[in-house]
């Protein structure tokens, strides 16, 4: 667990580092983009085209996930299996195109009529980001499921980024056009995908194989029922992460689309520790719980569930005692962030705090519950979705998601205590809790200092030092005392 929890904090550098790049985009995006162009290209198309690329994967990427570890290396399944990754989304897609252009006029009416000029105006870029969106997933999953962790995540996190910042400053100084705009940001894709397949083709045993006959009768019907139903899984899981901010923007405005789609983004900072320990646990944990190592499964959920909640419990921290100054620094218009914020940090930390129990699931023979209760979340945010944003707009978005994230949450803890005998949470937790909220208690009340950068930069401080030391003192996470104790000794981060 050591290399993973060192593994986690190298990938989480790399992400922090692309989380900042985002903060200068937003920033960036909120100054220099009128409202209704920010939710378009920041949340609408982005957010869509994600959705899609998940649908396009039909799941085998999980597949790829779990079985590149069942299937040895010079086994011709497993490049059989990258090979499928690689070739069926994509001919699908595009055999689809057809449809997606011959209901244009329907698909650009599900939005307001003050919207639907822009939506029509840059239809065709949709398909186009959703492929390039799909080559990512698919590269950078079999990249982790190879331990390639950081590099992967440098790509998404910060060479895309930086590409897209230029951007803004180059439209936001009128130096081109919304126009030219709107499809420089689909196309700036084609440079992290090709180093991407790069460092793919540079990993031991990648071939390209499409004799799928390799594949025995009972290799195929495993194969269909655990791609199959995560598949679903998947589509489900996704939507509810992104139907919140796409029927807002259907329902509500594009505008308002992009006074919410900062509070997510803000949130966002909760994932990526998160993120970071799932990618460098994930490998492990499919491996032990295929070799029937349960003692090693127990280890890495338990210790994993731990070190999700100290990140994430001082994150939340940071981030519920800086809106003030998020609200100083983004532009007239955006206030509205600090109560989102507040109502969406609820169901995000309880998600957070549950642990792996959906990556536990998909690779037990209990995974089929996680695409049932997924699906009836999914049905449950559609119809709170249209009872609220008619009527409250965002605020009717937050509300509809936190609850939805809560059920959902709640009925996966239970089952997977019931079946599985495992659950996250232990009286390490409750001390973490408490040192987050002392340290939080700390953050809030601590002194203005000069203006908004020099205050959250302070205050940030103060946080993190009295949290670490609580930590330190109570010792709820092993991993971390032995992480500090590291650095302490060795002068570096890992």
């Amino acid at each position: 667990m050591g290399i993973v929890f060192r593994q986690s904090v190298k990938t989480s550098i790399v992400t922090f580092a692309g989380a900042f790049l985002g903060a200068v985009t937003l920033y960036l995006g909120a100054k220099l983009i009128p409202k209704q162009q920010l939710g378009f290209i920041r949340n609408t198309l982005p957010e869509q085209a994600a959705l899609f690329a998940q649908v396009f994967s039909f799941g085998l990427n999980v597949t790829m996930m779990v079985y590149v570890h069942k299937y040895a290396v010079n086994d011709k399944r497993r490049t059989a299996l990258i090979s499928m990754n690689l070739i069926l989304p994509t001919l699908c897609l595009i055999c689809l195109l057809p449809v997606y252009l011959f209901y244009k006029n329907d698909v650009v009416n599900l939005f307001q009529p003050h919207d639907r000029n822009l939506i029509d105006s840059f239809y065709i870029w949709l398909p186009i980001l959703t492929l390039f969106f799909l080559y990512m997933l698919v590269l950078e999953q079999y990249l982790m499921s190879q331990l390639k962790v950081a590099a992967a995540t440098f790509m998404r996190e910060v060479l895309l980024r930086v590409l897209t910042i230029g951007l803004i400053v180059l439209y936001g100084y009128n130096l081109i056009s919304f126009q030219t705009f709107v499809p420089s940001t689909v196309l700036v894709f084609i440079l992290p995908i090709l180093l991407l397949i790069f460092l793919t083709i540079k990993t031991e045993g990648f071939k390209i194989n499409f004799n799928w006959n390799v594949f025995t009768k009972a290799d195929r019907k495993e194969l269909v029922s655990f791609t199959w139903y995560h598949f679903l899984l998947t589509i489900s899981i996704n939507m509810m992460a992104k139907i919140d901010i796409i029927l807002l923007g259907m329902w509500s405005s594009l505008s308002a689309a992009a006074v919410y789609g900062i509070a997510v983004y803000i949130l966002s900072f909760l994932q990526i520790p998160y993120r970071a320990m799932l990618m460098a646990s994930f490998p492990i944990l499919t491996k032990a719980f295929h070799d029937n190592d349960m003692q090693k499964v127990r280890d890495v959920f338990l210790r994993s569930s731990l070190n999700i909640l100290v990140a994430s419990v001082g994150l939340a921290a940071i981030i519920c005692c800086n809106l003030h100054n998020a609200i100083a620094i983004l532009p007239q218009g955006y206030e509205a962030i600090v109560p989102l914020v507040l109502i969406l940090i609820i169901g995000k930390l309880f998600d957070l705090s549950t642990g792996m129990n959906d990556q536990l699931l998909s690779i037990s023979n209990y995974y089929r519950f996680s695409f049932l209760i997924s699906v009836i979340i999914v049905v449950l945010l559609i119809i709170f979705n249209y009872l609220l944003i008619p009527k409250y707009a965002y605020y009717g978005a937050a509300v509809a998601t936190t609850i939805a994230l809560m059920v959902f949450n709640i009925a996966k803890l239970v089952y997977v205590n019931a079946k599985l005998s495992l659950q996250p949470f232990s009286k390490k937790s409750f001390l973490i809790v408490i040192a987050g909220g002392a340290a939080a208690v700390v953050g809030y009340i601590f002194p203005f200092v000069l203006n908004p950068v020099v205050d959250a930069i302070i205050r940030s401080l103060i946080i993190v030092i009295t949290y670490l030391s609580l930590l330190i003192i109570l010792k709820p996470s092993q991993d971390l005392n032995t992480y500090l104790l590291s650095v302490k000794q060795n002068k570096r981060l890992f």
